[in-house]
């Protein structure tokens, strides 16, 4: 509800200014609606103070870092998006191009990290060969609790621990959903990871070096990214590897 949502929003540090250029209200009227000099329309006193004594606050499960890594290496690759339904409830939203195993371990993720439930909406686009499935978390508070898990900082990846646990999931979620190719040459097959951050790659090697997984730092026409060469591609199979069975195939071919 409205209301909650922008005492979640103020108790997270944001000025009425900031709420109400989320909101898409004025500064003034955030700030009588805060006051409690009156309630947004439809919104009675009742009704908020029921929403605010039931409500289910949205914590992190620090106990399953590789799920929270792949929702975090998940949110960095493709970036989710909050709206709102036209019943005015907020939502989170990401739409990933991919198998149903890739958006199923997403899923598992949101759940694992957050103890969240999903739903999945699938439609295949005309001259699309895989389908495009809308991942959709219906909850303001993951909403507000991704608010203040990336305050300050510049990405999804700042918000990651410090342990190889998570930087494994981070890893297998870019390996599933960034820019990650099977590269085939005459040379040999190998795997590039491709990001425009250094602070993303760093992430990424680190967990390559964890894995015992042997890579390169190359320049391209693409970017700087990380090269897996050829012989390291069984190990890389056997611990990031890809959700997707076929791609994960190809591995072993060539």
């Amino acid at each position: 509800m409205k209301l909650a949502l922008m005492v979640r929003m103020h108790e997270a540090g944001m000025t009425p200014e900031q709420i109400g250029e989320e909101l898409g209200h004025h500064p003034k009227t955030i700030g009588t609606w805060l006051n409690g000099e009156r309630s947004p329309q439809g919104i009675s006193p009742k009704r908020h103070e029921y929403h605010m004594a039931t409500r289910k606050p949205v914590a992190v499960n620090m106990e399953k870092p590789q799920e929270l890594g792949y929702f975090l290496g998940t949110h960095t690759a493709k970036r989710m998006h909050f709206g709102r339904t036209k019943q005015s409830a907020r939502y989170a939203k990401i739409v990933l191009n991919g198998v149903h195993e890739t958006t199923g371990k997403f899923r598992e993720s949101v759940d694992g990290a957050f103890g969240l439930k999903t739903r999945e909406h699938t439609r295949m686009l005309r001259g699309s060969e895989r389908p495009t499935r809308t991942i959709y978390l219906q909850s303001a508070e993951l909403a507000n609790r991704m608010s203040e898990m990336f305050a300050g900082k510049r990405g999804p990846w700042e918000a990651l621990p410090d342990t190889p646990a998570a930087r494994l999931g981070f890893a297998r979620a870019f390996a599933d959903f960034g820019s990650t190719h099977l590269v085939r040459t005459p040379q040999g097959d190998h795997i590039e990871f491709i990001h425009e951050s250094p602070k993303v790659r760093e992430v990424i090697a680190r967990a390559l070096r964890e894995r015992g997984i042997t890579f390169e730092q190359r320049s391209g026409k693409q970017g700087d990214h990380l090269r897996v060469p050829s012989g390291e591609l069984p190990k890389f199979r056997r611990e990031i590897g890809f959700r997707d069975p076929k791609r994960n195939a190809k591995l072993l071919e060539g």
